[in-house]
C-alpha cells in the first residue's frame, strides 16, 4: 500500500466499519426498487413444476441505463433479475444438462406434453446431444416421435447464430448494457419481426431459450429489456413454489411471454400470448453424458444456417 492510500485510509471515518455482506448487498439493492406500496398478486395459472439451478444469492452491478420502456412493475422486477443473475459452478471439461418441458394443449380432448433435453457442453468445443420425448393422449395424433440425436461439430464450430448461440458467440458480446441494446438493435433489423422493438424481445427470447448465458450477460440483457418500449408484466404466478414474472410486449408484436424468476435472475419458461403452450426450463451442471444416451444417438448432418424461409435470425438446416 502507498503512503497516500495509508492516508487515505486514515482519514475514512468509515475504514473500520466492515463491508456489507452479498446478502446484505442484496437486501439494499433490492429494497431501493421496492414500491411504496405492495402490488396486488394475480391468480395466476399454476403450471407443471421446474426444479431450480443450485445457485447463490450476491449482487451483481446494475447498469445506468435509465428504464424508460418498461412499465413500473416490470423495470422492478428485471431490475431485481439483473441484480440476483449467478450462476453455479462449472468448469470448462463439464455440460449444462438443459431440460424443456413443454405442455401443448390442443384442446379438451387431446393433449400434447414434450420434453428435451440438451447436453450442451460448457466450453462450446464438444458436440452437443438431444434427447426428445413425446406424450400423447391414446387416439390423438402424435406430435412427433421420440428420438436421440447429436451433431458432428461442436457450437463452438457453428457459425454465430442469436437462435442456436454458442458460447463463444455469448462470450462475443458485449456485457455493457448500452453497447448491447446497439448490437440487439442492429441484429432485429433482418430478422423480420413486426418492428426492431419486437425483434430485440425475439432475439433475447432466442439466446435465454437456447443457449446458456452467463450471468453477465442475463443481467445485461435483463437492462436491455427494460428500455424495450412497451415491455411489461402481463401476470405474476407461482411455478413450483418460486414467484415468476411473465414478460410480454404491448400492442400484439410477439407471440411468447418470457417467464423470469426474479430471485434467481433466470428465465425459467415462456408461455404463449394466444395459444395453450408453456415450456417450462431447468438447467444443471453435470460431469457428463449419459453412456446411454452416447449408445443411441444419431447423428444428423446438420449445420447452423440462415434461411428466409425457416428464420433469418439463424436456425439447423439438416440435410
Amino acid at each position: 500500500m502507498t503512503d497516500i492510500d495509508t492516508l487515505l485510509r486514515a482519514a475514512d471515518p468509515a475504514a473500520g466499519v466492515p463491508d456489507y455482506s452479498d446478502a446484505e448487498r442484496r437486501h439494499i439493492l433490492v429494497r431501493a426498487i421496492a414500491p411504496t406500496t405492495p402490488p396486488k398478486r394475480h391468480a395466476g395459472l399454476r403450471i407443471g413444476a421446474v426444479a431450480a439451478a443450485m445457485v447463490m444469492v450476491t449482487a451483481v452491478g446494475v447498469s445506468n441505463l435509465v428504464g424508460t420502456g418498461a412499465t413500473a412493475r416490470a423495470d422492478q422486477i428485471l431490475t431485481e433479475a439483473a441484480i440476483n443473475a449467478v450462476d453455479p459452478p462449472a468448469t470448462a471439461d463439464q455440460y449444462w444438462k438443459m431440460t424443456a418441458t413443454a405442455d401443448y394443449g390442443t384442446g379438451e380432448v387431446c393433449g400434447e406434453s414434450f420434453t428435451e433435453t440438451h447436453y450442451l457442453a460448457v466450453d462450446g468445443n464438444r458436440p452437443s446431444w438431444y434427447v426428445e420425448s413425446y406424450d400423447t393422449t391414446p387416439g390423438c395424433p402424435p406430435l412427433g416421435e421420440d428420438r436421440i440425436w447429436t451433431l458432428p461439430k461442436s457450437p463452438n464450430a457453428m457459425v454465430d447464430s442469436w437462435r442456436w448461440p454458442s458460447p463463444a458467440f455469448l462470450a462475443s458480446l458485449p456485457r455493457d448494457a448500452e453497447q448491447l441494446r446497439s448490437r440487439l438493435y442492429a441484429d432485429a433489423e433482418g430478422i423480420g419481426a413486426p418492428s426492431t422493438d419486437a425483434g430485440v424481445f425475439v432475439l433475447i427470447d432466442y439466446a435465454l431459450t437456447y443457449g446458456a448465458p452467463p450471468a453477465d450477460l442475463r443481467s445485461a440483457m435483463f437492462e436491455v429489456l427494460k428500455n424495450v418500449p412497451g415491455i411489461s408484466v402481463a401476470d405474476e404466478m407461482v411455478v413450483d413454489g418460486r414467484e415468476v414474472a411473465l414478460f410480454t410486449l404491448e400492442g400484439g408484436e410477439v407471440t411468447e411471454m418470457l417467464m423470469i424468476d426474479p430471485e434467481a435472475g433466470q428465465l425459467v419458461g415462456f408461455q404463449g400470448v394466444q395459444s395453450e403452450r408453456k415450456v417450462t426450463y431447468e438447467r444443471l451442471v453435470v460431469d457428463t453424458v449419459p453412456e446411454e444416451v452416447r449408445d443411441a444417438a444419431d447423428v444428423l448432418d446438420c449445420e447452423v444456417g440462415f434461411d428466409d424461409t425457416i428464420n433469418p435470425a439463424g436456425d439447423l438446416i439438416c440435410r
